[in-house]
């Protein structure tokens, strides 16, 4: 029992022990997890972060937490216990919930004029603290507030944080608390003397910041100094905040903030009296760089209005004039770096004296005020020119050349300075030099900041998707610090990702207009002439291009709109053309702003790839077979005045006289003339390519003159050297497509653009003769295996297409197999004594012809590492652009009957892409094929040549059936029933030749065995035409009974089963139409067979695995006689009474019973009729 009481005794004292434990003992001793609580609203406590004595006292009266099942309160010693939790809300629960205990102790206190009942407690609470200076408190409140003191010198997890939001509220919320009170408090609880050392000195320095700051921001005891009492706690506030800020250097920047909270709260005659005079503030006004740091700064900006001339004057860290030009000049901001380097020390957190600065640039008029525009313009330059000062000097100067902490706090400033600054600051503040020590971080992974780059890009990227006027400028700030080449560069996709965010053809035309500005702007164009300065004067500039098309691609995707890229091909023509023969400078420099100096040949090459890339490009508007927005016509037009007028005759000026005078037709056109604009898009093409390769387009010219002449006569009258007589002039569709595959094969994409849109709307102008040159590419050999073809393709060998085809059969193949004879399949004997050269005779050679041989194996070499295509790669290449051209033939005309001439052709080219393994011609092929068979429309009428139909029918059923490949096949497939189509509906009804080769096509299905058609083709076809049902049935009962297998048989019975289906089924012809009569007459021959069998199969059934075909083939003969001859009973067609009888006989089992039934009730039905 005495153990019990000894025990329960100490855990009393432990309670009620208000001192904190010892910092070692409290880390020995197990800690309880604090319970949760629930606070509705909570808002920060910690001192340092706003004000406790504005918290809400009005929430609910009762704080509970919950334990088990059970709702308990938070009263007595737990809410001392809460006050240092790590959680903010439990601090903040706990601290409203002492107070109000205190508030209804003290106003039960005052209620009895302060009556205590025991004497003994008035001379432990009251008589021991201050020599009763708590006297006026209630018993509970002269407990609290020693113990309060005391936690805010506690580091046990957040003791100082909720301690001093309790003990700030507290004086906030009772009258009774008096400022002298807690000043001697703070003296006697919180002790700080020369012997303590280590964790405990910094314990009782923090300790003593945070009571001061408690008070401070209780706001009732000093409020705006006006009274004596309060300028007298003031004073002494300040005074101690400022000693301590110069005794530990981490302290400075929280005594700072809070000293600088008491100054903001009290009026500027109390400043004077209590504050102004104090002698360690003008230490601090005085400190150098080394003791005051960034705080004194701090400290002298923030009061740098309200101080008296006489203190500003001698502060050496605030200009003596007080304007903020003045401030930021480079002779003051000499003075003011050393001090702003020391901020580093708070690394990582940023100093609160770069939110000061960023705050006097932004109350110092940088956002753009309703002034008048040329007052407000020169102020804002101004401004802006002070930022770009300081800016320079600090960050890209100071900053970025020193340590890793400070090239880090860069970073955080750049963010602080863009969340703050107006958008026109942020070139300034993503200046090159910071850009350049980004991308050197970035570009090394074991950099010590590599990391915390990698999170500023994140966070740069984040704000910068905010606006897209920030995407813009962001974009280019990346791009231009790195030559074009960030993402390539930091191994990551941000400038790709933010390009992607750009969604308004607005913030595309602002970046190209800025890149345009840079380009020709002064620092880009040094005057240095070394040969390394013209390199990368050059190297950035194209970056820049490349920016601009980039920003122009983008623009078009997410606008439908081609003006961003008008504005870009118009930038790149003026440079290309600028000092050449074919303009006028002067005259090009008063439309758009070019940059000074030559450009080299090397940039000119980059700038006309760039333009021809740009001129590729089509409009989303425009659908496949529309004219696209020209902006090939738009540069002829936008330097109209510009151009030399070239001399009568030339080349260039037929082309810019025929230009215009289209131009001109178009305009008086009251439709759009689609023809027109793709004839003047073609050649504005074409007279481009003139001024950048002269001479290389002379002889396209003059032939496409001539068709302009022809097709639009009345609106184009220009001469050409190479008119023909009309007797002798081929036809202009010809003449066109000519020109088209000469383009073609050797002309820019911009250009073959525009031929192929030409091509699509004159295709229907091509003659048969013209169409023999498409075929011709498309049947040319382009591999080395020699089979016999399936389909007879007759093109003239002599006629020469392209220049890769010129090429003779011995050259290619020496281009192809140097060893290998074309025509024996072995070794030529020459190529033998050459390839048998021995030693000897190389050793002949003299050094002038060994010397020779070294170079030509050298540019073989050189051409075989570099890719360089071969004739033959020419050659595919090449065809993939004539199947484009085919391919849009057939779409435009699919119903002509030129479509039969090309098919052959395209299924042997098929044919051969497979053999040589072209995986992706044929696919091309097959593409173009497909694409055929969807169309709607088809060759039909009079001048459809039914032999060709009917060979090509036959060939292509031949084909189907020997093939493995399974996409041959169906094409194959397809275009039998495709042919069937053309065949009907020319003739009208079903040809004889048709009809044997369908039948022939039944009787290899079921005779040979490595015939791969299946009968499932021959079922679709049925059922796609009707005279192929009567025809194959009479076949079809021939194969049930004299097929060589069960399966033959059950085959051909599921066969002529699907052909009845077509007239058993619902929604079938009625009975009596010319359908089903004709089926009727073809079938009435054969009944006599069809009873015959019923009978045999089922006296005689089938294997086991094949029965079921049989009863379905009973089933839909039943069926379909009554429909099939809707007069006639069905013992006149077929003997029922031997069916019926030998249906009793036959031995059903399992599912089939159901079957047996069926046939029972046809039978009977016919009985009862």
């Amino acid at each position: 029992m005495a153990t019990g009481e000894k025990k329960k005794k100490k855990i009393d004292v432990e309670m009620v022990d208000p001192s904190p434990e010892p910092p070692q003992q409290r880390r020995k001793k197990k800690k309880s997890r604090a319970p949760e609580v629930n606070v509705d609203n909570p808002s920060p406590d910690d001192p340092s972060s706003g004000n406790p004595g504005e918290e809400r006292l009005d929430l609910p009266k009762t704080k509970r937490r919950k334990l088990g099942a059970e709702a308990i309160e938070l009263t007595g010693l737990e809410v001392y216990w809460k006050l240092p939790s790590l959680d903010p809300a439990e601090r903040q629960a706990a601290a409203l919930a002492l107070v109000r205990e205190l508030q209804a102790a003290q106003q039960t206190f005052e209620a009895v004029d302060g009556r205590v009942e025991s004497g003994a407690e008035r001379i432990l609470l009251g008589e021991e603290h201050s020599g009763g200076a708590l006297k006026s408190c209630a018993p509970e409140l002269q407990y609290a507030l020693p113990r309060l003191v005391r936690g805010v010198g506690s580091s046990n997890q957040c003791a100082r944080q909720g301690f001093a939001a309790a003990l700030s509220t507290a004086i906030h919320a009772l009258p009774s608390i008096t400022g002298d009170m807690v000043l001697n408090l703070i003296d006697k609880e919180i002790e700080v003397s020369s012997v303590m050392k280590g964790q405990d000195i910094k314990d009782g320095l923090l300790g003593r910041l945070f009571a001061y700051a408690s008070i401070v921001r209780a706001d009732r005891l000093i409020q705006n100094g006006m009274t004596e009492e309060q300028q007298k706690l003031a004073k002494h506030v300040a005074e101690n905040l400022l000693t301590l800020g110069f005794k530990k250097t981490f302290l400075r920047e929280p005594a700072a903030s809070i000293f600088l909270d008491l100054s903001e709260r009290l009026a500027s005659s109390s400043l004077q009296k209590s504050v102004f005079t104090l002698p360690n503030f003008l230490e601090w006004l005085n400190a150098s760089p080394e003791v005051g740091g960034a705080d004194a700064l701090l400290v002298a900006l923030k009061l740098w209005r309200k101080l008296p001339d006489s203190l500003s004057s001698k502060c050496r860290m605030l200009p003596k004039s007080g304007s903020l030009e003045h401030l930021v000049q480079a002779s003051h901001l000499d003075v003011l770096i050393p001090y702003l380097k020391e901020s580093s020390s708070s690394h990582p957190r940023l100093h609160l004296v770069w939110n000061a600065l960023a705050d006097i640039f932004l109350d110092q008029g940088l956002v753009r005020t309703r002034q008048k525009k040329s007052k407000q313009k020169n102020n804002l330059a101004s401004k802006e020119h002070s930022l770009i000062t300081f800016w320079t000097r600090v960050v890209d100067e100071s900053l970025l050349d020193s340590s890793h902490e400070r090239k880090f706090l860069a970073m955080r400033l750049v963010l602080l300075f863009l969340s703050k600054l107006p958008i026109s600051c942020t070139p300034i503040i993503l200046s090159a030099s910071f850009g350049r020590c980004l991308l050197d971080i970035l570009s090394g992974q074991d950099n010590v900041l590599h990391s915390a780059a990698q999170q500023f890009v994140s966070d740069l990227s984040a704000w910068a998707e905010e606006d897209q006027d920030r995407l813009v400028l962001t974009i280019g700030f990346l791009q231009q610090s790195s030559s074009g080449k960030f993402d390539h560069l930091t191994k990551s996709s941000t400038v790709k990702q933010l390009l992607g965010k750009v969604i308004s053809e607005e913030s595309c035309l602002l970046a190209i207009q800025n890149f345009q500005r840079l380009f020709v702007s002064d620092a880009i164009n040094a005057t240095d002439e070394s040969d390394d300065a013209q390199r990368m004067v050059a190297s950035k500039k194209i970056w820049m291009v490349e920016l601009m098309c980039s920003f122009s691609k983008q623009a078009i995707s997410v606008s439908k709109s081609m003006s961003a890229a008008k504005e870009v091909t118009r930038f790149l023509a003026a440079h290309i053309f600028l000092n050449s023969d074919a303009v006028n400078t002067d005259k090009v420099k008063a439309l758009i702003k070019c940059a000074s100096g030559d450009v080299s040949n090397a940039e000119k090459d980059e700038y006309i790839g760039k333009l021809r890339s740009l001129l590729s490009e089509k409009s989303p508007r425009s659908k496949d077979d529309d004219v696209h927005e020209d902006l090939s016509y738009d540069i002829v037009e936008f330097f109209r005045n510009a151009w030399k007028k070239p001399d009568k005759g030339t080349v260039q000026r037929s082309l810019r006289d025929a230009i215009f005078q289209i131009s001109s037709a178009i305009k008086k056109e009251e439709s759009r003339n689609k023809k027109l604009e793709a004839m003047r898009s073609f050649l504005s093409q074409l007279f481009i390519q003139s001024h950048l390769e002269p001479g290389s387009m002379d002889d396209i010219v003059n032939e496409l003159l001539i068709c302009c002449n022809k097709a639009f006569g009345k609106v184009v009258d220009v001469s050409s050297d190479e008119m023909e007589d009309e007797e002798e002039a081929p036809s202009m569709g010809d003449v066109l497509l000519d020109i088209i595959l000469s383009v073609l094969s050797q002309s820019p994409a911009p250009i073959r653009a525009a031929a192929e849109q030409m091509f699509g709307l004159f295709c229907g102008e091509i003659t048969s003769s013209g169409l023999s040159s498409l075929l011709k590419v498309i049947s040319k050999q382009t591999g080395h295996t020699r089979q016999e073809p399936l389909f007879d393709i007759q093109v003239d060998d002599d006629e020469d297409v392209l220049s890769v085809e010129e090429v003779t059969d011995n050259e290619a193949s020496e281009v192809s197999d140097p060893e290998e004879d074309p025509e024996t399949g072995g070794t030529d004997g020459k190529q033998q004594t050459d390839g048998a050269m021995d030693d000897a005779e190389l050793s002949d050679m003299d050094d002038d012809a060994m010397f020779r041989m070294d170079v030509h194996l050298a540019q073989i070499l050189k051409a075989k590492r570099s890719g360089e295509p071969d004739t033959q790669a020419q050659l595919v290449q090449f065809k993939f652009r004539v199947l484009g051209l085919l391919d849009t033939f057939l779409q435009k005309q699919s119903e002509s009957v030129a479509v039969l001439t090309v098919l052959p052709t395209l299924f042997q080219s098929y044919l051969d892409a497979l053999s040589d393994g072209h995986k992706q011609l044929s696919d091309r092929i097959g593409g173009v094929l497909n694409r055929l068979l969807k169309a709607k429309n088809y060759p039909k009428g009079s001048e459809v040549d039914m032999g060709a139909v009917k060979d090509l029918l036959q060939k292509l059923v031949i084909l189907a059936a020997k093939t493995t490949d399974q996409k041959l096949r169906g094409l194959s497939q397809g275009f039998v029933f495709w042919l069937l189509k053309v065949s009907q509906a020319t003739c009208g009804a079903a040809d004889e030749e048709v009809v044997k080769t369908m039948l022939a096509a039944l009787d290899d299905i079921f005779q040979k065995k490595k015939n791969t058609l299946p009968l499932s083709f021959l079922r679709d076809a049925a059922m796609r035409y009707p005279w192929l049902r009567g025809v194959s049935i009479g076949k079809l009962l021939n194969k049930c009974k004299d097929g060589r297998t069960d399966y033959e048989k059950a085959e051909a019975m599921e066969l002529s089963t699907s052909v009845l289906k077509h007239y058993t089924k619902s929604g079938s012809k009625p009975s009596g139409s010319n359908e089903t009569s004709s089926m009727a007459g073809d079938i009435e021959p054969h009944l006599p067979l069809l009873s015959e069998l019923l009978i045999l199969y089922l006296a005689k059934p089938l294997k086991k695995a094949k029965q079921a075909s049989f009863l379905r083939f009973c089933v839909a003969w039943l069926e379909a006689l009554p429909v099939l001859f809707p007069g006639r009973p069905l013992s006149k067609l077929v003997d029922t009474a031997a069916l019926s009888s030998a249906l009793n006989d036959y031995v059903f089992s399992g599912n089939a019973k159901a079957t047996k039934t069926k046939l029972e009730s046809l039978l009977s039905q016919d009985r009862r009729k």
